[in-house]
């Protein structure tokens, strides 16, 4: 299963669940908040998508391409949606 994203009432808004993955990558508030505006502005740009998939599992896997470039984590740093996998 992926990270709640199907747990989430659709009527629900995409900035608030973003910045629930985003705190996976990051603690710092400000930091989280600007994970989360590339996400949507990369999502929203570019071709970044891969749409062959569900919208909530593009998202992640964008969001976790960006936290890797942006903040210089480890290429190895498990993507959420890896720890998710391992608890379930």
């Amino acid at each position: 299963m992926f990270p709640n994203a199907y747990a989430t009432p659709s009527h629900c808004h995409l900035r608030p669940l973003l910045k629930r993955w985003a705190s996976h990558y990051t603690t710092d508030n400000a930091r989280s908040d600007m994970l989360v505006e590339m996400t949507i502005s990369a999502a929203i740009d570019g071709p970044l998508l891969e749409f062959d998939e569900p919208i909530e599992e593009a998202l992640c896997h964008l969001m976790h391409r960006l936290a890797l470039r942006e903040f210089n984590l480890p290429r190895d740093t498990p993507a959420l949606y890896e720890i998710e996998e391992k608890v379930e």
